[in-house]
C-alpha cells in the first residue's frame, strides 16, 4: 500500500495549492462520508521519495498565506514533482508523456484507463488555458491546477462499476461538479498542517526511544524475503503483504478468521525482557485490535476494489498492515519516561511535534543516529 505520507502530503499540498480559489460554497462538504468508500479512484500519486525531495527543495509555507495571494512554494513542489515524473519539461505539460505515466499506474483495469486518458485530457486543457503565468516564487501556476486536476477529475468520472451509488456518494459526487475540488471532501484530520511535513530532525527518534523488538525477528526477516518493499508504482497502491505473512505466521492473523485478539495480545508482548513495556504495549494492542474492529467495513470495500482493479494479482489484507503499524506507532508516542532521552534537547522537540502532528512526520529526513 502507499505510504500515508504520500497520500496524506498529496491531500496537504492541494490544499496549499488551491487554499485561496474554493467558491465559498465547498465547506463544509456535504457529508462526512470517505470518498473513497464511494470510488477507489487508482493512486496516481508519486513515491514518498519524489515527494520528500521536492518538499526539501521547497519548503512549504510555516503558516497560511495571506488570503487573496497565492501559497508561496506550493506550484513550485508540484513543478518539481511533475517535472521528475516526466510530465513536465521546460515549464509546459507533455500530454503524451503525462498520458503514459498515468496509463502505467491505474492498473489494467480497461475502464479506468479510459478515465485516466479523458481526465489527463481535460486537465491538460484546463491548466493550459493559463498559459505562461508564474507564481511569486517564478514557478508555472499550470503545475499546481494539473496537481489539483486530475485526482478531482478522475473521481467525477469514476467508471459505475467502481461506484457504490447511494445518496451519500451522489452528494459528493454533486458537490465537485459545483467546482469543488476532491480534497474539500476530505476529513479535517486528514489536512495536515504544513509546520508538521517541514519539521526536520538531525536526531534518529529511535535514539530518543529505543523502543522493543516486538515481533519475532526470524519470521520478520522471512516475510521479508518472501515480500520485499513495492519495486514499482502498482504495488505501492496495494496493502503491505509483508505483514500479512508476520500475522499469519506468528497466529495473530488469519484471513478466514479474522483477528485471535488473545493470540496478538501474547505475541507483542511475549518478547518483552523489560516490564517496563507491558503496560504501554497492552494498552497499544487493545486500542489498535478495536480500531481495526471499526475499519473492517473500509478495509473490506478496500480489497474488493482492488480485485476490480488487479484482477490476475493476490490481494493481501489491508486489516494485516494497518494492525502492524498502529500498535508500533502507537508503542514509540508512549515511551516511557525512564525510558526517553530527555537529556537531548531534539528528542524533546519530536515529543513535542508529536502533540501536535502525526507520527511519520518525524521520518521525512533520513535520521543520521545520535545528533551531530
Amino acid at each position: 500500500m502507499k505510504s500515508p505520507l504520500v497520500l496524506i502530503v498529496a491531500t496537504n499540498l492541494i490544499v496549499l495549492i488551491s487554499a485561496q480559489q474554493f467558491k465559498p460554497e465547498c465547506f463544509p462538504p456535504p457529508n462526512t462520508k470517505n470518498p473513497r468508500e464511494c470510488c477507489e479512484v487508482p493512486n496516481v500519486m508519486p513515491s514518498r521519495e519524489i515527494f520528500t525531495s521536492c518538499m526539501q527543495k521547497f519548503p512549504m509555507p510555516m503558516t497560511p498565506p495571506t488570503p487573496g495571494t497565492p501559497p508561496p512554494g506550493a506550484n513550485c513542489i508540484a513543478q518539481c514533482i511533475l517535472e521528475q515524473l516526466g510530465m513536465m519539461t521546460n515549464g509546459a505539460i507533455s500530454k503524451d508523456a503525462t498520458k503514459s505515466k498515468v496509463s502505467s499506474l491505474v492498473g489494467s483495469s480497461a475502464e479506468w484507463q479510459t478515465v485516466a486518458q479523458g481526465a489527463v485530457e481535460s486537465c491538460y486543457t484546463k491548466a493550459s488555458a493559463l498559459g505562461s503565468q508564474k507564481d511569486s516564487s517564478g514557478c508555472n501556476v499550470i503545475a499546481g491546477e494539473f496537481f489539483e486536476c486530475l485526482p478531482t477529475a478522475m473521481f467525477k468520472s469514476c467508471p459505475k462499476s467502481f461506484w457504490t451509488a447511494n445518496p451519500e456518494c451522489e452528494q459528493q459526487k454533486a458537490h465537485l461538479e459545483k467546482g469543488c475540488p476532491i480534497m474539500s471532501l476530505m476529513k479535517a484530520e486528514q489536512n495536515v498542517p504544513a509546520s508538521c511535513l517541514n519539521k526536520k530532525f538531525n536526531i534518529d527518534p529511535f535514539y530518543c526511544c529505543p523502543t522493543p523488538k516486538l515481533l519475532n525477528p526470524t519470521i520478520v526477516k522471512q516475510c521479508l524475503e518472501l515480500f520485499p518493499a513495492p519495486k514499482d508504482d502498482k504495488d505501492q497502491v496495494k496493502p503491505d503483504c509483508m505483514s500479512e505473512c508476520v500475522m499469519n505466521r506468528t497466529g495473530i492473523f488469519n484471513r478466514k478468521k479474522g483477528v485471535n485478539d488473545e493470540k496478538a495480545m501474547g505475541t507483542f508482548v511475549e518478547k518483552l525482557d523489560d516490564k517496563v513495556w507491558v503496560g504501554v504495549v497492552e494498552n497499544a494492542v487493545t486500542d489498535c485490535l478495536e480500531q481495526s474492529e471499526t475499519r473492517r467495513a473500509s478495509f473490506d470495500a478496500d480489497t474488493k476494489q482492488l480485485q476490480k482493479r488487479f484482477k490476475n494479482d493476490r490481494i493481501c489484507s489491508p486489516a494485516a498492515g494497518f494492525i502492524m503499524e498502529c500498535v508500533h506507532v502507537s508503542v514509540y508516542k508512549n515511551c516511557p519516561d525512564k525510558k526517553f532521552a530527555k537529556n537531548e534537547a531534539e528528542c524533546l522537540e519530536i515529543k513535542k511535534h508529536l502533540t501536535q502532528c502525526p507520527f511519520y512526520t518525524i521520518f521525512d529526513q533520513k535520521p543520521t543516529g545520535k545528533k551531530n
